[in-house]
């Protein structure tokens, strides 16, 4: 049984590694179409804003 579970752990992380490379990679265009652009827009503008 722990055997298993082990298998199971590192499917997943291998799974989650996998989708975190690729939403920073080839990937990246696919990911962007699904972000609302008014999202986009007030990520832009919240980090450009002068901090107090």
């Amino acid at each position: 049984m722990p055997g298993i579970r082990t298998a199971a752990r590192v499917l997943l992380g291998a799974s989650l590694v996998f989708a975190g490379a690729s939403h920073l990679t080839f990937a990246r265009d696919e990911f962007r179409a699904r972000v609302p652009e008014l999202l986009i827009a007030w990520a832009l503008w919240s980090t450009r804003r002068p901090r107090r």
